[in-house]
């Protein structure tokens, strides 16, 4: 872990335990009485509710005191051989360090808005949204030539959680300058701010994108009209956050959720990650493999028959095939939907890591935060994973509609169902819908 002592990737003063409480317990005293370090439990969230449905398993955010920092506590429990699990809490989203001529950089990249539609009319700019090229024939084949919509399903009944950034208050939001679709309601985001448990540095130089989970939400409107979209903010206005308050918001969604479909309050649920954990991030300490909480609350949720779709980062700028590199986490994950992007030819976006499957990437149009001067419209152009993810989310909500739930049968029928593409690096095709939709 010394080589990524100059790069921070996660936080230096925390440390995450999973086990039982008294066996969590037992180690701090342990590691208090060795080491003298202390530890302060910031918060505790209860993994029971989750399969396996172990009684008393719980996940722990601990803040450090003493002379050691997070990775020097975790190598010492590691060595310890307890059941208690030790993790960092990773950073999440946007890289720590861009390097110049790769995605991340400020020009070209996924996390830089291409431009806004060639036009200041806000209903040529909805047609523009509605009839690109990403929901038609080269696209996820929602709509036929002519831009019309083919899908009957518009996403009734289903709640997509989006977990991104947000520009707008907690509460209900309309957003009117979405396009209205036939037999829908307006778009409303249901917008929530939940607890953050690291306060992450300003990123200077960096550009503001917290419409980042607006784009996100547009797409999964623009596939998914009548699902119920939640916008929960855990990412700032740079795009960075931090794994256990990703976990802790997607657990609480993820009750909720579960409860409503008791309640036949809702027929299915979505996870959309358009963000993961860097892949330069340390995962491996003295030969152990490292845990992330991401990860094993997405995988838990996964067997709660809530589908949880994540972008697969976009780390393989112009590199050659034999390098391109493997998903991010939790997209890595089996048990997750891994997604890569595909460009308007049917190939992987350049830019793009491996997934479990692809959908457009490059150049999406969707709604942004709207100004006046340089946006009236509300619309920009995007790139990246990270709206490939929405597209598949989207596709979910429709086959989840009226479906009770069946997990197994959304991720095969969404594997029967995509195109072949001729591109190597797109083994498993490009999402498109499924007949009968």
């Amino acid at each position: 872990m010394a080589s990524h002592s100059k790069v921070q990737y996660y936080a230096p003063r925390q440390i995450i335990f999973r086990g039982q409480q008294s066996d969590i317990d037992n180690l701090i005293d342990q590691l208090q009485t060795t080491y003298h370090v202390t530890l302060k439990a910031v918060r505790s969230l209860d993994l029971s509710v989750l399969p396996p449905h172990t009684a008393g398993e719980v996940l722990v955010l601990y803040e450090i005191s003493g002379a050691l920092a997070a990775e020097e506590v975790l190598v010492h429990v590691l060595g310890l051989g307890t059941s208690v699990v030790p993790s960092l809490n990773y950073f999440i989203g946007r890289p720590p360090i861009p390097t110049a001529g790769d995605p991340w950089g400020v020009e070209g990249s996924p996390w830089g808005v291409e431009g806004s539609p060639d036009t200041d009319s806000l209903p040529a700019a909805q047609n523009d949204f509605l009839t690109q090229w990403a929901l038609g024939p080269q696209g996820i084949q929602l709509c036929d030539d002519n831009g019309s919509r083919t899908a009957s399903r518009v996403g009734t009944g289903v709640c997509v959680g989006i977990f991104d950034t947000s520009p707008f208050p907690e509460g209900d939001v309309a957003i009117d300058w979405a396009p209205a679709i036939p037999q829908c309601s307006p778009l409303t985001l249901h917008v929530e701010h939940p607890e953050t448990f690291y306060q992450m540095p300003p990123l200077l130089g960096a550009p503001d994108i917290s419409g980042h989970g607006l784009f996100v939400a547009g797409l999964v409107y623009a596939v998914a009209p009548a699902s119920r979209i939640h916008l929960i903010r855990v990412l700032d206005e740079f795009g960075q956050g931090d794994a256990f308050t990703l976990a802790a918001a997607v657990l609480e969604f993820t009750v909720r959720m579960i409860a409503a479909r008791a309640n036949n309050q809702v027929d299915g649920a979505v996870v959309n990650l358009s963000l993961g954990i860097p892949l330069d991030a340390p995962m491996v300490s003295n030969g152990y493999d490292l845990e992330d909480c991401v990860s094993e609350i997405a995988r838990r949720i996964a067997r709660s028959d809530i589908l949880v779709a994540a972008a697969a980062g976009n780390d393989s700028w112009a590199l050659p095939i034999s390098q391109i590199k493997s998903a991010q986490l939790p997209a890595r994950d089996d048990l997750i939907i891994g997604v890569q992007a595909s460009n308007i030819g049917g190939a992987r976006a350049c830019f793009s890591n491996r997934g479990d499957i692809a959908a457009p990437g490059c150049g999406l149009l969707s709604l942004a935060i709207k100004d006046p001067s340089d946006n009236p419209c509300g619309y920009a152009y995007w790139a990246g994973t990270s709206f490939a993810t929405p597209l598949v989310s989207g596709l979910a909500a429709l086959m989840l509609e009226h479906d009770n739930w069946d997990l197994g049968a959304v991720v095969n029928n969404m594997h029967q169902a995509a195109t072949a593409s001729s591109d190597a690096t797109l083994p498993e095709g490009i999402a498109t819908i499924p007949d009968g939709l």
